[in-house]
């Protein structure tokens, strides 16, 4: 089984709740209770929660975030753990 932290982050519309596996970033929306108590149900089935991963795409996600909302980028480039259907991983 893999292993899933969880952190909020501080964004100008307000705080987010990440999610982030060995293989990238499995969440990110706002923190709305039942929402975030639904993911995180579904995902016990799939990771083990560790409390404290390497901070090294949690650092890029903030960098990234910053610098989107100050006008300096467009895109993002951090890898992602994309859980679903074939269906749902392509849309």
């Amino acid at each position: 089984m893999h292993s899933i932290y969880y952190e909020e982050v501080s964004t100008p519309l307000g705080n987010m709740q990440v999610g982030i596996s060995e293989a990238g970033i499995a969440m990110f929306e706002f923190p709305i209770e039942d929402r975030i108590t639904h993911d995180k149900q579904k995902f016990s089935e799939l990771f083990d929660e560790v409390p404290s991963p390497s901070k090294g795409v949690l650092n890029r996600l903030r960098t990234q975030m910053s610098e989107y909302f100050d006008g300096r980028r467009t895109s993002f480039d951090l890898p992602l753990d994309l859980i679903g259907t074939d269906f749902q991983c392509e849309v």
